[in-house]
């Protein structure tokens, strides 16, 4: 998996969601500079005690564009996922199909946090936390210093 790719449970399955050159330019096309679709989809966005973000639709400024085309780009650019246990391959016929089926069929306001962990994956990236080998003392390790966030919150349950 690329820095610029992400595993997230979204419909029937877990899907890689990653966005590449070609993902951002159709985006772009159907909303916007991708910076002025991210801020968009984050007004109203705030994070929970439990790592999971939530939106709060009164301060929300989003099209219905600026939710589906991350998640449909997000499909098409990681071309996989898992379901009931197996790999399945992603399509854009598939992400279509998802879209229609687990997005438009339902309320957006469900897929926003979806939208919003995919283009900051692509934004700002994902650094996961680094598992520790036995015996080591997590604590003892300082952290480096930096302003940059370290790893994204998952979507809320809503997202699927």
């Amino acid at each position: 998996m690329s820095d610029n790719e992400i595993d997230l449970f979204f419909a029937d399955g877990a899907y890689s969601m990653r966005l590449g050159l070609a993902q951002i330019n159709e985006i772009e096309k159907k909303c916007g500079f991708l910076g002025a679709v991210y801020a968009r989809l984050l007004q109203g966005i705030v994070p929970l005690e439990n790592g999971t973000l939530a939106g709060l639709n009164t301060d929300a400024a989003w099209g219905i564009n600026d939710i589906v085309e991350p998640i449909r780009q997000g499909l098409i650019g990681g071309g996989r996922g898992v379901v009931d246990g197996a790999d399945v391959k992603v399509t854009p016929h598939r992400a279509n199909q998802l879209i229609e089926n687990y997005v438009l069929a339902k309320p957006l306001g469900q897929s926003w946090t979806l939208a919003v962990s995919i283009l900051t994956q692509a934004v700002v990236g994902f650094d996961p936390p680094k598992k520790h080998e036995p015996g080591q003392d997590p604590a003892a390790e300082s952290p480096p210093a930096s302003s940059e966030p370290k790893d994204m919150p998952e979507p809320s349950p809503t997202a699927e």
